[in-house]
C-alpha cells in the first residue's frame, strides 16, 4: 500500500465498524458520512479531526463512488524481507523485559475492579506463551514463591537463557520449555494465561491455537492476557512499515537507512502533520532489535477489535476489560462521544470498537476470561478502593505548595498533566511520591496524608475514595492487589535485587527488573556498578570509597534505587 492507501484504510475501518452490515446502498452511504462527521468533531486528536474533515469534503464533492470506495478492500503489496524470518528468531534474542501489566497482581486487580474473582496470587499457576528470554515470568516467580510459573517459547536459544537467569536468582517455581505453541499441550490448569506480542505475530493457526489453550486451560475465574495491533490505529505504523519493506532491505540497519528516504513533504499537510508523531515516535525507539520483531516480522497483522471479539467467541471465550485502565476508561474523550460510549456498555466489545475509531488505537493489550464468567463491563469503585495505592506522578515544582489553595502541576507518566489545588489531594500524591515504592491502602494514605498537612480530617478517606477511580483513569494512581517483599528504608548495608543484580552484570543494559514487577531505568553506569556491589558484605561508606563519591551522593543514589523497588528486605 502506498501512503494514501493506509490513511484511507483507517477512513474504511471506520464506516466498517459504524455500517459495514447495511445492505441498502444509499443508507450506507448516509451513514458512512455520518460517522466521518462524528469523527471530524469528535476524535481525540487535532491532527485526526482536521484529516477527517479534508477527507470529508473531499468525498462528499466527489460523490457516490468516492463514498462506496470506502467499503472496499486494499491488499498490502509489499513483501517482508528474510532477516524477520523465524530462523532468525532463534539466533536473536528478543530484548528482554518486565511487563507490569502481565504481573498476576496486576491481572488479579483488574479483573477483581471488573467484577471477577481470580484466584489468590500467593498460590496461583501462571503460564506465558511466547516467553521469549522470561524475564516476566522470573520477576513474578520471586515476588510469589508459592506460586508455579511456566513458560514456553519456540526459540530454543531463549529458553536456554531463561533457564540460566531463573537458576542465578534462585527462583525454582518457574520452568521453562522449547516448543512450538500449535503443538504445545500444557499440564492442568492455569490461573492467569499471557500471550504478550504473540497474537498479531504468528500465522493464524497459531492465533487460534493461543485462544484454545486459553479456552481449554483457563481455571473457572481465569483471566488471560492477550496483546496486538489494532485496526485503524496500526496503519499509521504500518505506513513506515510498508515503505521499509518495499526497499527490499537485507537487514534491520538497511531499513533504518531506507526509511530515513520517508518524505512526507508531498502529502497534504493534514495527512503529513497526522503522520509526523508517529515517525517521530519510531525514531525514539532504543532497541532496533525490538523494532526488527515489532514492525518489521514477517507476520505482522493488525486486527478490528470486533475480529478479536468473534474469535474469542469460538473458543468460549468473553473480553473482559484492558489491561490498563488508561486504554478502556472513556473520561479523556469528548463528551459527545463519551455518551455513546457509556451508552455501549452493555456490549464491550462495540464499545472498544468505537473507541478504537476515535482514538487511533494501535495497539491492545486485553484480559479475557471463560464465557461462564460474567465481567461488569464497568468498573466497580468500592472494590476498587480495596486496593492499594501508589504514584509514579510527579510533581513540576521543585517545592510544591501543598497547604495553600496554589494550583500545583502534577503530571502521570503518560505526560498527562493536572493542576490540583484541594490541599488533601495535593498531599495524597507527594504522600505516595515520598513513601515510594510503598503501596498504601487508602485508610493509611488519608492518615498520613493529614499528617503532611498537619491536620486532623476524619472525612479525608472519604474524600479520597472520591477522587480515586478519576484520578486512577487518569494515570495519576496506580492499584495493587498487594505488597512485594521490597526494601521501604535505606539499610546500613543494602542488598540490591538478585535480579536486578543479574541483569545489571550486562554492561550494555541500564533497564532491570524491579521488585514491584516492572522495569527500572539506571540513571548512569554509576548507578550500575552500584547495583552490583550492593550484595549485603559492604557499607554506605565501602560504596562510597570504591566509587569515589561522596556520601551524601551515594544516599541520593540509594533512595533512587530503593524507590524503584531494587532494594531487598532485611
Amino acid at each position: 500500500m502506498n501512503i494514501e492507501q493506509r490513511l484511507q484504510a483507517i477512513l474504511r475501518d471506520a464506516v466498517a465498524t459504524h455500517c459495514g452490515q447495511i445492505a441498502d446502498a444509499e443508507e450506507r452511504r448516509t451513514q458512512a458520512l455520518a460517522i466521518l462527521g462524528f469523527l471530524a468533531n469528535s476524535a481525540t486528536n487535532e491532527s485526526y479531526r482536521n484529516y477527517v474533515r479534508g477527507e470529508l469534503e473531499r468525498i462528499a464533492e466527489a460523490g457516490a463512488d468516492a463514498v462506496d470506495a470506502l467499503f472496499s478492500t486494499e491488499a498490502t503489496d509489499t513483501e517482508a524481507a528474510a532477516w524477520s524470518s523465524n530462523e532468525l528468531y532463534h539466533e536473536v534474542a528478543y530484548p528482554s523485559y518486565v511487563h507490569s501489566q502481565t504481573h498476576p497482581d496486576h491481572l488479579a486487580m483488574m479483573a477483581r475492579v471488573f467484577g471477577l474473582k481470580p484466584a489468590p496470587i500467593n498460590k496461583c499457576r501462571v503460564l506465558e506463551l511466547g516467553c521469549g528470554t522470561g524475564y516476566g515470568l522470573i520477576a513474578g516467580a520471586i515476588d510469589l514463591p508459592e506460586s508455579q510459573f511456566v513458560g514456553v517459547d519456540f526459540s530454543s536459544r531463549m529458553i536456554e537463557e531463561a533457564r540460566k537467569a531463573a537458576a542465578a536468582v534462585g527462583a525454582s517455581n518457574v520452568r521453562f520449555e522449547a516448543a512450538d505453541i500449535l503443538t504445545f499441550e500444557p499440564e492442568g490448569e492455569f490461573d492467569f494465561i499471557v500471550a504478550h506480542g504473540v497474537y498479531s505475530w504468528v500465522p493464524a493457526a497459531v492465533r487460534e491455537r493461543v485462544l484454545q489453550i486459553c479456552g481449554q486451560k483457563l481455571s473457572a475465574n481465569g483471566v488471560a492476557y492477550i496483546s496486538f495491533n489494532a485496526r485503524p490505529g496500526y496503519h499509521l505504523p504500518a505506513v513506515l512499515r510498508d515503505f521499509a519493506l518495499s526497499q527490499k532491505p537485507a537487514s534491520v540497519d538497511e531499513a533504518y537507512t531506507a526509511l530515513e528516504k520517508l518524505d512526507l513533504s508531498g502529502l497534504p499537510d493534514t495527512a503529513a502533520k497526522l503522520l509526523q508523531p508517529c515517525v517521530d515516535h519510531f525514531w525514539s525507539k532504543p532497541s532496533r532489535v525490538q523494532v526488527m520483531y515489532d514492525e518489521f516480522a514477517s507476520i505482522n497483522e493488525p486486527f478490528l477489535f470486533g475480529e478479536f471479539g468473534e474469535a474469542l467467541v469460538r473458543h468460549g471465550l468473553r473480553y473482559a476489560t484492558e489491561a490498563r485502565i488508561e486504554d478502556w476508561t472513556a473520561n479523556t474523550i469528548e463528551p459527545r462521544a463519551r455518551q455513546m460510549l457509556n451508552d455501549l456498555a452493555g456490549d464491550p466489545v462495540r464499545r472498544m470498537q468505537y473507541r478504537d475509531c476515535l482514538r487511533l488505537t494501535r495497539f491492545h493489550a486485553s484480559l479475557v476470561c471463560r464465557d461462564t464468567v460474567q465481567a461488569t463491563n464497568v468498573p466497580i469503585p468500592d472494590i476498587a478502593c480495596t486496593m492499594r495505592v501508589s504514584t509514579r506522578a510527579v510533581a513540576l515544582s521543585s517545592e510544591p505548595d501543598i497547604q495553600g489553595p496554589t494550583k500545583e502541576v502534577f503530571e502521570s507518566p503518560d505526560g498527562v498533566q493536572v493542576a490540583i489545588a484541594d490541599p488533601l489531594l495535593k498531599a495524597a500524591l507527594m504522600t505516595l511520591m515520598q513513601q515510594r515504592p510503598r503501596r498504601l491502602l487508602l485508610t493509611k494514605l488519608a492518615i498520613d496524608a493529614c499528617k503532611l498537612l498537619g491536620v486532623e480530617d476524619r472525612a479525608a478517606e472519604q474524600k479520597l475514595r472520591q477522587w480515586l477511580m478519576p484520578f486512577w483513569e487518569g494515570g495519576f494512581f496506580e492499584l495493587h492487589s498487594h505488597m512485594p517483599n521490597c526494601a521501604t528504608e535505606l539499610n546500613r548495608k543494602p542488598v540490591a535485587s538478585a535480579f536486578a543484580r543479574y541483569a545489571a552484570a550486562d554492561a550494555g543494559d541500564r533497564m532491570v527488573p524491579s521488585l514491584l514487577g516492572c522495569v527500572a531505568a539506571l540513571e548512569d553506569e554509576t548507578d550500575r556498578q552500584m547495583l552490583l556491589m550492593l550484595d549485603g558484605t559492604g557499607s554506605q561508606t565501602k560504596v562510597a570509597e570504591e566509587l569515589g563519591l561522596e556520601p551524601e551522593e551515594v544516599t541520593r543514589r540509594l533512595g533512587q534505587l530503593l524507590r524503584m523497588g531494587l532494594l531487598e528486605q532485611a
